[in-house]
């Protein structure tokens, strides 16, 4: 039995056991904040070597890769309605998942040392036109540039 087409039948969700990346994207609050950060829908998430599409699996928060070649892969993050700042990421070392997922589509059950999916967590802040969440402050701060300084000499 296909154990990848039965897997599909039922949601895409049931797919990230054949996932070669997952991200997990979520909302930065500071550096110090312990409390769970909010994952983030609705993202577009494209890679500069690849045409993978991720799926996102709503019960896990994970964006899932199913496709990408092993190797070094350059993420663009992009929210389509501009709640929060783009990013671009460099994701080192994406294994190589083809025996697995050769094994899952004849039917056998991978052993439990076989390589596994690799899970990055993605920070984005949140863009400047974002209202902020009650009990939150932001700081902008304006660069400007001073005029030439010009050394007094008396003589």
């Amino acid at each position: 039995m296909n154990m990848v087409s039965f897997a599909n039948r039922f949601s895409p969700d049931s797919s990230v056991v054949l996932g070669v990346l997952g991200l997990k994207v979520v909302r930065y609050v500071n550096e110090g904040n312990s409390r769970q950060a909010t994952v983030i829908p609705n993202l577009r998430i494209r890679s500069t070597r690849s045409n993978d599409i991720p799926i996102y699996h709503v019960s896990t928060g994970l964006y899932g890769f199913l496709k990408l070649k092993p190797g070094t892969h350059r993420l663009h993050i992009t929210d389509p309605q501009n709640r929060y700042l783009p990013r671009a990421i460099s994701i080192i070392d994406v294994p190589d998942h083809n025996s697995v997922r050769r094994m899952l589509e004849n039917g056998i059950t991978p052993p439990d040392n076989a390589t596994a999916p690799l899970y990055k967590t993605v920070l984005l802040r949140p863009g400047q036109d974002y209202p902020l969440p009650p009990g939150e402050t932001a700081l902008w701060v304006g660069f400007y540039q001073m005029p030439e300084f010009q050394p007094y000499i008396q003589g």
